[in-house]
């Protein structure tokens, strides 16, 4: 009995240390990534691209900016997206990833990301308005039932 009892806490120290390893590569990982930046950024495109399509949310668009950055900003997701990260990479993995952001590549596709996910977004939104008015005539019937 008292050599399970050693046996479960050499599993549980030897969990705890690697739970925690695995916790420090991913802050490594954010920290290279400066998400607390890409984050801002990402919401910035966001609230443009929405009083873009929406003229009269320009009138309180530093509020609407503030509303994003205190319920979706970088403080508010680093935990979830800590437990995302963990969940589907290795900490082996978070180390390779970490290293690619490293490099001159690296730092120029996490500069460029925010700008292609933007850029990436209005494609599609326009993509989408075009083709909208045809989808709605062909589903206008089964919307008047």
């Amino acid at each position: 009995m008292k050599l399970m009892i050693l046996i479960f806490g050499i599993l549980a120290t030897v969990s705890a240390v690697a739970q925690s390893t695995h916790d420090k590569a991913v802050d490594q990982l954010f920290k290279s990534m400066d998400m607390e930046a890409v984050q801002k950024k990402q919401i910035e495109n966001m609230v443009a691209m929405q009083c873009e399509s929406n003229p009269v949310l320009q009138k309180i668009r530093p509020e609407l900016t503030k509303f994003y950055m205190d319920n979706v900003g970088w403080k508010q997701l680093e935990p979830e997206m800590k437990k995302l990260y963990k969940k589907y990479f290795t900490e082996a993995e978070v180390s390779e990833i970490n290293k690619f952001y490293q490099t001159p590549v690296g730092k120029k596709a996490l500069l460029q990301m925010p700008t292609l996910f933007s850029e990436g977004m209005k494609l599609g939104q326009a993509k989408v308005s075009a083709k909208m008015p045809e989808f709605i005539k062909s589903v206008e019937g089964k919307l008047s039932q």
